[in-house]
């Protein structure tokens, strides 16, 4: 339960913070809600599925062009 909803948020701010979409309040109100841990797991994550998602698409434009 608890732990769940602790990620969601977590993964909502990483979110926002990739998008530069977050207000400098809510980014001041998550630094104090969030742990730090948490946050930078998600942010990992979602850094690597990124490139990941980068790279794919690539391979598939790259193998389309040959």
């Amino acid at each position: 339960g608890t732990i769940i909803v602790s990620l969601k948020r977590a993964v909502k701010t990483v979110f926002a913070g990739f998008l530069g979409v977050q207000s400098r309040a809510q980014y001041e109100q998550d630094l104090q809600e969030h742990r730090f841990v948490a946050v930078a797991i998600v942010g990992v994550l979602m850094t690597a599925g990124f490139v990941l998602m980068v790279y794919g698409l690539i391979s598939a434009v790259m193998a389309l062009v040959r």
